[in-house]
């Protein structure tokens, strides 16, 4: 594993370098790289990386300062080259083997359904408050319908109540006209005083 990085992102799926990281570890051959690629690697803070000992185990890599330029970085490459030998000529360059490209695309078309399922669940949420709305208005217009009738109604009930009390007042005065005029005709009809003492004073001059 010498001369091999282990790569693993805090953000899924990250690309970075021209390399694409997914939830694994990514293991990239160095001797793929350049100096640029490397030092862009390095100095990411959402990768951690892991450089390949001798013993088939993995170790940090070491710290790129700040003062660390790419040819600091290409320098490390050749080394390892010197080393273990170039890469094979047929060998992809800087391919990621955990997560790939495959990976990532089957992964994004899960998160491109998911948008697509929300977008659906939302819309159906905007009809049902859409129609919800419409209920509501309905349900308000026939309430506010409702109270005009019952006011108008009121309003006839009231002058209903006027009519009737205007009209109990009216057959009050008209009894007591009624017997006002009864009263007169009674006393039309009583003879008056003299005329009944003249008469009966004729009564007697006659016997």
């Amino acid at each position: 594993m010498r001369g091999v990085l282990r790569i693993k992102s805090a953000r899924v799926p990250f690309r970075r370098a021209g390399l694409t990281f997914g939830a694994s570890a990514s293991l990239v051959d160095i001797r793929t790289l350049d100096g640029a690629r490397l030092l862009a690697l390095a100095r990411e803070p959402l990768l951690s990386i892991e450089i390949g000992d001798g013993e088939g185990g993995f170790r940090p890599l070491p710290h790129f300062d700040a003062g660390m330029t790419a040819e600091h970085a290409q320098m490390i490459i050749d080394s390892t080259i010197e080393e273990l030998g170039p890469i094979d000529a047929g060998a992809e360059p800087a391919a990621t083997t955990d997560a790939g490209d495959d990976a990532l695309q089957a992964q994004l078309r899960q998160q491109a359904e998911l948008i697509e399922r929300q977008n659906d669940d939302l819309a159906k949420l905007r009809d049902l408050a859409s129609e919800a709305g419409r209920v509501q208005a309905d349900l308000i217009r026939t309430i506010e319908q409702q109270n005009a009738d019952m006011d108008e109604a009121r309003t006839r009930l009231a002058d209903a109540e006027r009519e009737v009390t205007a009209l109990r007042d009216s057959t009050v005065d008209a009894e007591g006209i009624i017997k006002t005029l009864r009263a007169e005709i009674a006393t039309l009809k009583a003879p008056k005083p003299a005329k009944a003492a003249k008469v009966a004073k004729t009564e007697t001059a006659t016997d």
